[in-house]
């Protein structure tokens, strides 16, 4: 597939997009406009990126809702800052929390619609970035 990446401006040519139904999982030749396929990224792709062969759209953004509780986060090992703000940084991309850093010191406050969220980060930094992390 040759599609247009919009925010590069760039042609780029997808050899292994993967289609999901399910627990399954099938190569995509094609994709159709309303479908989500899987591509594989290397640091290039983004949240709210899109692709297309024809015009070239552009979207208003994914909406960010005000956070109404807050946590100062911290971690068990202080030798795995660099995890923590990487993986901080994601999951403020994704939506998933809000990061802050006041301007006094160098704590790391992380904001959030429900408790919940708080749990959520909490199990992604230690599966996904290795990061042990609490809050206080």
């Amino acid at each position: 597939m040759k599609m247009n990446h919009v925010r590069t401006g760039k042609n780029v040519s997808i050899s292994d997009a993967v289609t999901f139904m399910a627990g399954d999982r099938a190569r995509a030749e094609k994709a159709y406009a309303g479908d989500i396929i899987g591509l594989h990224n290397h640091g290039t792709i983004q949240i709210g990126d899109t692709f297309t062969q024809g015009e070239s759209l552009k979207f208003a953004g994914i909406p960010n809702f005000a956070p109404e509780l807050f946590r100062r986060i911290r971690l068990s090992d202080p030798l795995k800052q660099k995890q923590l703000l990487k993986g901080l940084v994601q999951l403020s991309e994704e939506g998933a929390v809000q990061v802050f850093r006041p301007m006094q010191n160098n704590d790391l406050i992380v904001g959030a619609v429900g408790v919940l969220q708080f749990d959520v980060v909490v199990a992604r930094l230690k599966a996904e970035y290795n990061v042990e992390a609490i809050y206080e």
